[in-house]
Order: C-alpha cells, then sequence, then structure tokens
C-alpha cells in the first residue's frame, strides 16, 4: 500500500478531536486501528535539546580526551594521527547520531525516549533506512 493510500485511510472523527486533541487513529493495511498520540512541538523541542546535549556533551568530553592526549605527545605522527581520528569520530558523530538511533527497531534517539516518543511512518507503521535518512538530512537544512 502506498503512503497516500495510506493517509487517505486515516480517520477523524469529530468526537475524537474534541475530546482528545493530538491523538489520530490509524488503520494499518491489516485492518488494525491504531490511536497514536501526536507529540507536542514542546515536547519535541525538548527531545531535541536534550540530544543535541548529549551529543555535544559526547563530543566535548571525548576531544578534550583527544586534547589531553595531544598535549602529552611529543611524536608528530601521533598529533596527525589524533587530529585525524578526532574529525572522523566528531563526523560521524554528529552526522549519524540521529539515523543510527531511529533506524533501530525502537525508533527513537534518547532524547525522545526520555520525552516519551518515537519516529513513526504516515500509516503508523515502522520508517524505512531511506526515510530516516531523508528526515535527517532536511533536520540539517532547517536547523
Amino acid at each position: 500500500m502506498s503512503v497516500q493510500g495510506a493517509v487517505r485511510r486515516i480517520r477523524r472523527s469529530k468526537t475524537v478531536r474534541e475530546a482528545d486533541p493530538g491523538w489520530r487513529e490509524f488503520v494499518t493495511p491489516e485492518g488494525v486501528d491504531l490511536r497514536l498520540k501526536v507529540g507536542t512541538y514542546t515536547e519535541r523541542f525538548v527531545a531535541l535539546l536534550l540530544d543535541f546535549l548529549i551529543l555535544f556533551g559526547g563530543m566535548a568530553v571525548f576531544s578534550l580526551v583527544v586534547l589531553a592526549v595531544y598535549s602529552g605527545t611529543q611524536a608528530q605522527w601521533l598529533n596527525e594521527a589524533l587530529g585525524v581520528i578526532w574529525m572522523l569520530v566528531t563526523f560521524v558523530g554528529r552526522n549519524f547520531y540521529f539515523f543510527i538511533f531511529e533506524a533501530r527497531p525502537g525508533a527513537a534517539t534518547p532524547g525522545k525516549r526520555a520525552m516519551g516518543l518515537r519516529v513513526i511512518a504516515a500509516d503508523g507503521g515502522a520508517l524505512t533506512s531511506d526515510a530516516v535518512f531523508a528526515r535527517n538530512a532536511m533536520r540539517e537544512v532547517e536547523v
């Protein structure tokens, strides 16, 4: 079933919207009714802040360790190797942190888990790897 077909099948009854704002009802291709709560802007923003704190905190600790080793070493080749390792680790950490967590079965980064959120497709199912990559590439453009 295509995403557009699944989106067309979303049922939004008037009573559900009035009684429980933020909840959506989905009917899966197997015919299972799902009620999912859409995260509020505040919940999503706090989750993003927590993820940034974790990401940049980890990179800061790693940078301090590399700097300590760098300043305590006299070998030029080792200092150059440390610089390359630092660049690779910070690149992978910054660019794949969200992808690694959201592509897993839990579909949530530590910040999202702390806020009780997870990433899902329009039909209520799991996102594909391509969709997770596109989602995170768009975050780079937006942020």
